[in-house]
């Protein structure tokens, strides 16, 4: 890894709310397994959770909320549900007028 280009990069991107956004999700992942154990991949729709949440938070403004929905978006990530699930960059197709 070039890290003269990662100090660079991360000179230029204020990414200071992150490490207490990851911290936030780390919580929540760690009481959720607490409070419900390994669940099964059936008993769980990462999407679904991902859309309601999604709304709700336009609904109050609740940030927990927000922290909610991107714990789903790993776990829809490292788990998925989707029959067609794959990783392509959409960078390339999108135009920025």
């Amino acid at each position: 890894m070039n890290t003269t280009a990662h100090i660079k990069l991360s000179q230029k991107v204020d990414l200071t709310w992150a490490a207490k956004f990851f911290q936030l999700m780390a919580n929540r992942l760690i009481v959720g397994h607490h409070r419900y154990g390994d669940r099964d991949s059936d008993s769980v729709h990462p999407v679904s959770e991902i859309l309601s949440r999604t709304a709700e938070y336009q609904r109050t403004g609740n940030l927990e909320l927000l922290v909610d929905v991107a714990n789903f978006a790993a776990l829809e990530f490292s788990r998925p549900t989707h029959e067609h699930a794959h990783f392509e960059s959409i960078e390339k197709q999108r135009r920025y007028d």
